[in-house]
């Protein structure tokens, strides 16, 4: 490795520390194009994921890169050299490019992916296949001749990541959304729209993302000199052109400026001009990233004709913007001696090639395997309702409201008020829709004393309030499916006002109406708790006495009646005469409704014939 002034380890310490400002961004991007429920996760999977990729490849990687085999930095030959810190320097730099091609994935499987699956995912990546292609890339980052990658001595160029970082994240997110497959309701008949939770918070992450992609370019050299603000500017002019390109792209297709995919325009400049920064012009640069800034849009169009679910547009950002700014940089790269244009993007085209395909098929094949051992993806439960909850045990006051309100649902039960904390964000929303539920509540008692109204009045007799005739027939039919599974009979007899057509006449109907109503009252208070009584006509009552043996039930009538005639009707201080003749059958198993109350009428045909004001039994 060429020798360092301390001017360069303090830009690369600088820019490494901008890197950490890209975890920034990739949270603050991929929680606000989630949905609420599921923002929780993707910040914790970025948290988690520098934790273990720095790790691992501190442990593994980063050897196996740089020296060509497994090794730790503890026991490394290059940390060996502690007199010179610019080695700890390069690790903390690629450390950070490490992490940042695993939280590219993060963003493609959001919302359904396992916390635990994703952080197996994270280890192989940072212990096998980053570190893989970096050596085939940049094994000589180092000046240790024997450890020059395969590709960068055919004259591969990949100044800052194009391949080695951003189309190795969108390799690998491509294999993880292909096996974890789409979120629920993303494709297929019933269809739903996912929208973004927070855009303004989306847009914060890509600015972030943009000041971490500065110290992404700016430090790639490994030094200070008079090119690098150049490259600065470069990366610059990329994501802006990008930006700009993909707001054409929106008016044209869309008619507005739809705001993920103008962002994403500007991620695929920066992207495409990582490959090739430290050898384009600014034209260059505009050019690239103008062609960039389209391929977001073009791209999801092709996921969404073949079902690919990226959650916030990955892919197109990464993969194809990784693509198009390695396969551009052939164009532009310093031809070795005996090449030929044609030469340099074969060999660019060739890098592409074989690193997608290494990529993607480690990364599908470990995934496929584990995840018939190991479900990677979250059960449909956990879906619906947020791995907020399911994976981190987040207590939602939102979440628990719905809950509440799904609970209300399956019970029916609309009288119990939601809890919320006052001081949470859900605590206006919880008052109003208690007070929807006490408003509900007196409407529905309302419906319900109307109905009850209503069924008694389809029910009852207007003036006597007892059963009316539709409504004894009922009783009469329930009684006789009784009766077909009981061994015992009953009684049915019909009770007639004796010469009310004289009390009409002579007193008014005024009168005839009080009489009714008092012989009614008498009924009601004569017959036992399990026997009905209806009205049935003018003058005509229905009397069913359940289960009962007929010389009871006439017994009780025979009190009735004496109780009628003996209880004077009072009408204009004139004193009118009741009484009332009654016929009396049984009502048997086999018999039916009609024949019983034919019988019990031909029995009160013979009471009246015998001079009324008695009760007479069918034999």
């Amino acid at each position: 490795m060429a020798e360092f002034q301390p001017i360069d380890t303090i830009w690369v310490l600088f820019c490494t520390c901008l890197l950490v400002f890209m975890q920034a961004g990739f949270s603050c991007l991929e929680a606000g194009a989630v949905r609420a429920k599921n923002n929780v996760n993707v910040v914790m999977k970025n948290f988690a994921d520098l934790c273990i990729s720095f790790l691992i490849f501190a442990i593994l990687g980063f050897g196996l890169m740089f020296e060509g085999q497994w090794q730790s930095i503890l026991t490394i030959s290059i940390f060996e050299q502690q007199t010179n810190s610019h080695y700890y320097v390069v690790f903390l730099y690629q450390a950070m490019f490490c992490a940042t091609a695993i939280t590219i994935v993060s963003g493609a499987v959001a919302e359904r992916m396992k916390f635990n699956g994703y952080l197996f995912l994270a280890a192989v990546v940072a212990s096998l296949i980053y570190p893989v292609v970096g050596n085939w890339i940049w094994g000589g980052l180092l000046s240790k001749d024997a450890n020059i990658g395969w590709l960068a001595r055919l004259g591969f160029h990949d100044f800052a990541g194009a391949t080695v970082v951003h189309s190795v994240g969108g390799w690998i997110a491509l294999a993880a959304v292909l096996v974890i497959g789409p979120r629920l309701g993303r494709f297929g008949p019933k269809t739903n729209k996912i929208e973004p939770s927070s855009l303004p918070l989306s847009s914060l992450g890509v600015f972030l993302l943009w000041i971490g992609w500065l110290g992404f370019n700016g430090g790639s050299s490994l030094q200070m000199d008079a090119k690098t603000p150049l490259i600065l500017l470069i990366t610059m002019i990329g994501g802006v052109s990008g930006i700009f390109s993909a707001l054409v792209y929106s008016h044209v297709v869309f008619k507005k400026a739809r705001v993920m995919l103008v962002m994403n325009g500007g991620l695929a400049g920066l992207v495409s001009v990582t490959g090739a920064a430290d050898i384009i012009a600014l034209h260059h640069a505009l050019f690239i990233g103008l062609v960039a800034g389209l391929l977001p849009g073009l791209s999801q169009c092709i996921l969404n004709k073949f079902k690919i679910d990226d959650a916030i547009g990955a892919i197109p950002v990464h993969l194809a913007g990784g693509i198009w700014g390695t396969l551009v940089a052939g164009f532009y790269v310093e031809l070795l001696p005996n090449q030929s244009r044609i030469d340099a993007l074969s060999i660019q085209l060739i890098g592409i090639m074989v690193v997608g395909g290494f990529v993607f098929i480690c990364a599908y094949s470990i995934l496929k395997i584990t995840n018939r051992f190991f479900r990677l993806r979250v059960s449909e439960e956990a879906e619906l309702v947020g791995l907020n909850v399911y994976e981190h045990g987040v207590v939602e006051t939102q979440l628990e409201l719905i809950k509440h309100m799904s609970e209300q649902i399956k019970s029916g039960d609309f009288a119990t008020k939601a809890a919320v904390d006052s001081q949470s964000s859900s605590h206006s929303f919880a008052s109003y829709y208690n007070e929807v539920l006490a408003k509900f509540s007196e409407l529905q008692n309302q419906k319900e004393l109307a109905l009850k109204k209503a069924q008694w009045q389809a029910q009852r007799d207007p003036l006597s309030g007892l059963l009316n005739r539709r409504a004894f027939t009922s009783v009469l039919e329930s009684e006789k499916g009784h009766l077909a599974k009981a061994a015992k009979s009953s009684v049915v007899c019909i009770v007639d006002v004796d010469f009310f057509k004289k009390i009409n006449d002579d007193f008014g109907h005024d009168a005839g109406d009080m009489a009714i109503i008092q012989i009614s009252d008498l009924l009601k208070k004569g017959i036992r708790r399990d026997d009905s009584v209806g009205r049935i006509g003018g003058e005509e009552f229905c009397i069913l006495f359940s289960e009962t043996h007929l010389d009871k039930a006439v017994e009780i009538l025979e009190k009735l009646r004496t109780s009628i005639f003996n209880t004077p009707f009072i009408y204009e201080n004139k004193k009118i005469e009741l009484s009332v003749s009654i016929g009396v059958t049984e009502f048997k198993r086999d018999d039916s409704i009609s024949d019983t109350l034919k019988r019990a009428d031909f029995a009160l045909y013979r009471a009246k014939k015998n001079d009324r004001n008695q009760v007479i039994t069918y034999i």
